[in-house]
């Protein structure tokens, strides 16, 4: 009899749940209020039993290294300008600064390599395991150094691996440029 009721109580939530999915889908048909329904479903179950991934906090420690990293490079006065972002859906750290003037591409990528080393101590002083490169914009009167990072390997892969794949083929020029990485090269192969 409890099994009869159970099947009942499960046929009635269903029944319910269309309904529901009718209400705010109007136009739809079974199938697709059907379909929707499952999929809402799945993402309950799914938030049910899974963690939520929150993002690391950048200390304001690593932001004043990476001030004092560029600061040789930067013009006297100018702000320095450190931050935490997405670029193109992936993960980075900025930092902007105006140069003192025009930099070479040989200066530009010294820069871009010490503020990369002093990112990748950060990260394994932290434990943080993370796959990571560097590359830098530059014009007359700024300097943009980006390290992109893969914090969380399921969400952060394919963007990951896309910007880096982007960001070598874009790398022509004098006022664009990264920093090869042998080890994703061989990892992600043909680029």
């Amino acid at each position: 009899m409890e099994f009869l009721k159970s099947i009942c109580i499960v046929l009635l939530l269903l029944f319910l749940g269309l309904l529901l999915e009718k209400l705010f889908r109007p136009k739809a048909g079974l199938s697709e209020c059907t379909h929707k329904l499952k999929a809402d479903i799945c993402k309950v179950v799914k938030a049910l039993f899974t963690k939520e991934k929150i993002r690391h906090i950048f200390d304001n420690d690593l932001f004043n290294k990476l001030r004092c990293v560029v600061s040789p490079y930067s013009a006297v006065g100018m702000d320095i300008d450190v931050v935490a972002t997405y670029k193109s859906g992936t993960p980075c750290l900025g930092v902007g600064f105006v140069p003192q003037k025009k930099m070479s591409v040989q200066e530009l990528q010294r820069v871009t390599d010490l503020v990369k080393i002093c990112v990748r101590r950060y990260l394994i002083i932290n434990g943080l395991p993370w796959r990571n490169f560097s590359c830098y914009e530059a014009g007359l009167d700024y300097v943009t150094i980006y390290v992109y990072y893969e914090e969380f390997s399921e969400e952060d892969k394919v963007s990951f691996e896309s910007r880096y794949r982007a960001t070598v083929k874009e790398a022509v020029g004098l006022d664009f440029g990264y920093l090869r990485d042998s080890d994703l090269d061989r990892e992600l192969g043909n680029i």
